[in-house]
């Protein structure tokens, strides 16, 4: 059936009585039509769909090529095969299961490379390539302004990784530098800038001279120990 479709029968300038056997052929060509659609049997170019309600529709070998949707709710409908294709198409807010988007697998196990902004995982994550992960790099001003425990990244200010304990920001590693592959020299900051307590189960040592900032305070529990020399 040629698209667009042509009804046998209009009555845009009726002034009698529409016959009943007109508008049952006018009805048997629109749902002859939807029907091919409907199996596969038809292919739509340039269409152009503004408003409306598809419901409970299966599409299957389907092309639509240069169309424009506007406002369109889409219920229940499934596109078999994998022959249905969208082309010149702009479309927001679907969701995609299964499949690939530019050979990027969607849902997939093993998805190709891609590009993202922000991950959200529920699980564990497991590296198994033989390189490396790059961490985010940045100087303290550029920290979270709002962060949570487990958070770790690298600190180009003080060329150390760092982590977050829901507390405050600490060294992780704590090991020695040097020039090279020198592991000589402990390091640690002069200024106090945040609260901090050392717990009653642990001592601290800090080489002077070191100063704490207006309004910032260290609590060493009783029975711990804080040397400065």
């Amino acid at each position: 059936m040629a698209f667009p479709v042509n009804i046998p029968n209009t009555f845009a300038n009726a002034t009698t009585s529409i016959p009943l056997a007109n508008l049952d052929a006018n009805f048997t060509t629109i749902y002859s039509a939807v029907n091919g659609i409907n199996n596969g049997s038809e292919s739509l170019a340039n269409v152009q769909i503004v408003g409306g309600l598809i419901s409970n529709v299966t599409l299957d070998n389907v092309t639509v090529t240069v169309e424009t949707f506007s406002n369109i709710t889409l219920i229940d409908v499934t596109i078999t095969s994998g022959n249905a294709s969208f082309t010149t198409a702009n479309v927001s807010s679907i969701d995609v299961n299964g499949g690939t988007i530019d050979n990027t697998v969607i849902g997939g196990a093993n998805a190709a490379a891609g590009s993202f902004t922000t991950i959200t995982a529920s699980g564990d994550g497991t590296f198994n390539g033989t390189g490396q992960v790059k961490l985010p790099v940045g100087t303290t001003a550029q920290r979270s302004g709002s962060p949570a425990a487990g958070m770790f990244r690298f600190n180009d200010d003080t060329d150390s990784f760092e982590g977050y304990n829901g507390t405050a920001w600490g060294s992780v590693g704590g090991g020695a530098t040097g020039g090279g592959s020198d592991a000589v020299f402990f390091e640690n900051d002069q200024v106090v800038t945040a609260n901090y307590t050392i717990p009653a189960t642990k001592n601290a040592m800090a080489t002077g001279p070191i100063s704490i900032n207006s309004g910032v305070t260290v609590t060493v529990s009783t029975g711990a120990r804080w040397v400065v020399i």
